[in-house]
C-alpha cells in the first residue's frame, strides 16, 4: 500500500469518519488533561506533608532541647534572686507569691511544650515533672515567713 491508495481508502469512507476520529482525540485530551491534573494536584499535596513531616522531624529534638535550656535558665536566675526576693523590705508577701506562681506558670508552659514534642523515655519526663513539683513545694515552704535555716534550704536546692 502507498500513500495515494491510502488516501483514497479514507475518502471512501468519508468526512463522517474523519469526524469521529477528531471526536475521539479531543475526548483522549481531555481525559489527559484531567488525568495530569489530578497527577499534579496529588503531587504538589503529597510534597507539602512530605515537607510538613520533615520540619516536625528537624524541629523536635530542637524545641525540647531550647525549652530545657530556658528552664535551666530561668532556674539559674530565680536561684540567685531568691535571697534577694526574701531578704527585700520592700516586697510584702503577695508580691513575692505573685514572683513565685509566675516562675511557676513560665515552668510549666515549658514542661507542656516538652511533653508534647519529648520522644525519650516517659521516665525522664516524669523525673523532671517530678524535680519541678519538689520545687513547688519549695514555694510553697516560701509562702510561710522565711526564717534563716529555710531560705538556706531553698536557695542550695
Amino acid at each position: 500500500m502507498n500513500l495515494s491508495s491510502l488516501r483514497k481508502i479514507s475518502q471512501e469512507k468519508g468526512p463522517s469518519m474523519f469526524g469521529k476520529d477528531v471526536e475521539k482525540k479531543e475526548n483522549r485530551g481531555a481525559v489527559m488533561c484531567f488525568l495530569v491534573a489530578v497527577y499534579t494536584i496529588t503531587s504538589i499535596v503529597f510534597l507539602l506533608q512530605v515537607n510538613q513531616y520533615t520540619q516536625d522531624i528537624y524541629d523536635f529534638p530542637y524545641l525540647v532541647s531550647s525549652q530545657a535550656r530556658i528552664m535551666k535558665s530561668r532556674l539559674y536566675d530565680f536561684r540567685s534572686l531568691t535571697p534577694v526576693l526574701f531578704s527585700s523590705k520592700d516586697l510584702n508577701s503577695a508580691q513575692l507569691e505573685s514572683a513565685l506562681k509566675t516562675q511557676e506558670a513560665l515552668q510549666q508552659q515549658s514542661i507542656t511544650i516538652i511533653e508534647d514534642r519529648y520522644r525519650g523515655s516517659p521516665e525522664e519526663l516524669q523525673e523532671l515533672k517530678d524535680a519541678l513539683k519538689n520545687i513547688g513545694e519549695f514555694h510553697e515552704l516560701a509562702k510561710i515567713p522565711p526564717s534563716k535555716t529555710s531560705l538556706n534550704a531553698i536557695t542550695k536546692s
